[in-house]
């Protein structure tokens, strides 16, 4: 089964400088709350662009976990996607939805995933749902932090 999370925020920023921004997933660290910790960021190009590949090695204290993610779509100053290749879901894919309007850049993450685990990855989903939520709406603020400082 696959599920759905969406969140949004406006940025009062440039659509290209915004955009740009997430093309460097180097820039992680400075829009990703201190947990869990992220040890390492290898990318496959840098900007990001169709085809690349991204892995990031997460550390949760007692777990260590490699993410590894492909750019599946990259359409200039609109969608940056990513998709899991190794990770921590059966399914992810994250739609990063950029959008000019009068009050600044809407951007959305709109995400697509079926938790690990089976029966009982469908019995965490509220806690999924309550996790993505928590650090979408970090990250979503401490992106407008940074530029609209």
């Amino acid at each position: 089964m696959k599920f759905k999370f969406e969140k949004s925020v406006v940025i009062k920023a440039g659509l290209r400088e915004l955009f740009n921004f997430h093309l460097n997933t180097q820039n992680i660290t400075i829009i990703s709350s201190p947990f869990p910790v992220i040890e390492k960021i290898e990318m496959s190009s840098n900007p990001l662009k169709t085809d690349s590949t991204v892995s990031l090695l997460l550390n949760f204290l007692i777990i260590r976990q490699n993410w590894i993610m492909k750019i599946s779509e990259v359409k200039p100053f609109e969608v940056v996607t990513d998709i899991q290749v190794k990770g921590p879901f059966k399914v992810w894919e994250h739609k990063h939805i950029f959008e000019e309007t009068k009050a600044g850049v809407k951007m959305t993450d709109n995400i697509i995933f079926s938790p690990p685990w089976g029966v009982i990855g469908l019995l965490t989903l509220p806690l999924l749902y309550l996790q993505l939520y928590l650090m979408f709406s970090d990250r979503h603020r401490r992106t407008r932090n940074f530029f609209e400082r």
